[in-house]
This record gives structure tokens, C-alpha cells and sequence, in this order.
């Protein structure tokens, strides 16, 4: 008999203890299905911050802007290169070169 009360009472500290950790689980994703639309509005105000920082940054490198900073007293000291100091190669010829020589000297 005594055996009896004992394991109802080990089987209802199992259950008991089965079920206050199911309840904790649940307080946990209730917590976090609380969070979604908090998250969800954060995320919506970042995207429409990229899309203002990316307007503005188009509006700052647009050409006419460009052309109009250009022209103001602290950028005076830069001028537009002449064709003979400008460099150009063909497409993939840099990386077509033999670097073999460069190991003998």
C-alpha cells in the first residue's frame, strides 16, 4: 500500500513537473507572438530610413549637384585630367599578364 502512495505521488511530481514546464514553453512563445509586431514596425521604420538615405545619397551624387559642387571655392584646387595622363586598358588584358619576370628580377 505504501508503495501504491508513493509512486502516484513520484508519477504526480512527473506530470506536475511535465506540465509546469509545458506552461513555461507556452509564456515563452506567447511572449515572443507579443514581440512580432513590435519587430515588425522596427522593420518597416529601417526600410523606409534605407529608402530616405538611399534618395538622398542619389541626390547627392545626381550631376548636377556634382557639377555645382564642383564649382564651389573649396573644391577650386581640382581640375579635370588631360587625355594623355588618363590610363586605359583593355578589358581582362590585366589579367592576361605574365608575372614570371617580375620573379627573376
Amino acid at each position: 500500500m505504501k508503495e501504491m502512495i508513493i509512486q502516484s505521488i513520484c508519477s504526480m511530481v512527473c506530470v506536475g513537473s511535465y506540465f509546469l514546464s509545458y506552461i513555461d514553453k507556452q509564456n515563452q512563445l506567447t511572449y515572443l507572438r507579443m514581440q512580432i509586431p513590435q519587430v515588425e514596425q522596427e522593420i518597416i521604420e529601417l526600410k523606409e530610413e534605407i529608402a530616405e538615405l538611399k534618395y538622398d545619397i542619389d541626390q547627392f551624387e545626381s550631376p548636377s549637384n556634382l557639377l555645382d559642387i564642383a564649382q564651389l571655392p573649396e573644391f577650386s584646387h581640382l581640375q579635370y585630367p588631360f587625355m594623355q595622363d588618363i590610363l586605359s586598358l583593355q578589358e581582362g588584358l590585366a589579367m592576361h599578364t605574365d608575372h614570371s619576370d617580375r620573379l627573376q628580377r
